[in-house]
């Protein structure tokens, strides 16, 4: 890596995301299939190479938010299925159809206005019915799901081949999913010749008993190491490490200010890193005057605001420190590890989102 082009830059691992997938394995049933959630450039991580590798570690089926991104992944995955998990807009329908993507519906008058698409193409439309058990987000209410399935599979340019659902509080709260498990398993009960899906990352890691009914687990976050709840945090790997550089060092005297707003000031002398990584790379700003960094595996306290293009940290207890030395972001360095958790947490946001807003000009490099 050079330093004249590198000032912010991830390393990702293909010997974590294979340590995830076994573990997601041996926490489903044997003939159970892997479907990879690769939406959003896989999370921020890259989604041809993130595709090729799970591939190459037994991921049977791809998930992507739309016709867009279906096309891209499309490019280098001819062969595995790929399915919408958001609602195809009907200008997007005949794309969707001629290029076999897998299309989620809610309802039967969207399967009678799809199916009038594929009709019109001369060929059989995919689809898999969402069933809403308490998300609110896509699908038919599970109360009503039963007649509006019934009346789908009657539709003959349609091949309804899947049926499934989203929890919305599986790493939360345990007690409403087992009851939303169940209201998902009545209706898959009246339609046993489709695939099931039903498990995201907080319910493929539970190992609940109804596991053993879905025939596909969708692995999103858990694929990329970031654990939704403590527990399975520890049983995976993150992918990814984010690092950046010191580009000026500056011994600033007690009282000073420091950043937009002056919001820190000096009850002593420090030895300030300025640091070229910013909002505009995806560093959020919410972590003003509250992420540490990774100096020489020191954690060093971000002083004042997150900038567009910098930060400011305090690295006066991190040793020798010079320009173009390396500061850990998300990541290992020494014995100390920042995990995207944590600036989650202190952002009051998920690590999805900490993932997907790491920018375009942060290079990324697979290992």
């Amino acid at each position: 890596m050079s330093a004249l082009t590198d000032r912010s830059w991830v390393e990702i691992s293909s010997t974590a995301l294979k340590h995830n997938l076994s573990t997601i394995r041996r926490n489903v049933p044997k003939r159970t299939g892997i479907l990879a959630v690769v939406k959003a450039n896989a999370y921020g991580h890259g989604v041809e190479w993130i595709a090729r590798q799970s591939t190459l570690n037994g991921v049977s089926w791809f998930g992507v938010a739309n016709v867009v991104e279906a096309l891209e992944l499309r490019q280098f995955r001819r062969r595995e299925p790929i399915i919408l998990l958001s609602a195809v807009l009907p200008a997007e329908m005949p794309e969707a159809v001629r290029n076999d993507f897998v299309i989620a519906i809610s309802s039967l008058e969207e399967a009678q206005r799809l199916a009038r698409v594929a009709r019109k193409l001369h060929r059989k439309a995919r689809v898999h019915f969402a069933v809403d058990i308490g998300m609110g987000r896509l699908g038919m209410w599970h109360e009503e799901a039963v007649a509006h399935l019934t009346a789908i599979s009657l539709l003959d340019d349609l091949h309804l081949e899947g049926i499934f659902t989203h929890f919305p509080c599986a790493d939360d709260d345990p007690p409403m999913t087992r009851h939303q498990w169940r209201d998902f398993d009545r209706v898959c009960s009246e339609f046993p010749q489709l695939l099931v899906h039903a498990a995201n990352s907080p319910a493929l890691l539970s190992k609940n008993p109804l596991l053993k009914n879905s025939k596909l687990v969708r692995a999103g976050i858990a694929l990329y190491g970031a654990g939704p709840t403590r527990a399975s945090e520890k049983l995976l790997r993150p992918l990814l490490t984010w690092k950046s550089r010191i580009t000026h060092i500056d011994h600033v005297p007690a009282g000073r200010t420091i950043s937009y707003g002056s919001t820190y000031r000096l009850k002593r002398p420090e030895t300030h890193a300025i640091v070229s990584v910013g909002y505009a790379d995806g560093y959020h700003r919410l972590l003003s005057n509250k992420a540490d960094v990774l100096i020489n595996g020191k954690r060093c306290p971000i002083r004042g605001r997150v900038t567009m293009d910098q930060i400011i940290v305090d690295a006066s207890h991190a040793g020798p420190i010079q320009i173009g030395d390396e500061v850990v972001l998300i990541g290992k360095q020494g014995r100390e590890e920042i995990t995207a958790n944590e600036l989650a947490t202190l952002a009051q946001t998920i690590s999805y989102e900490i993932f997907t807003s790491i920018g375009k000009r942060v290079t990324r490099y697979y290992q």
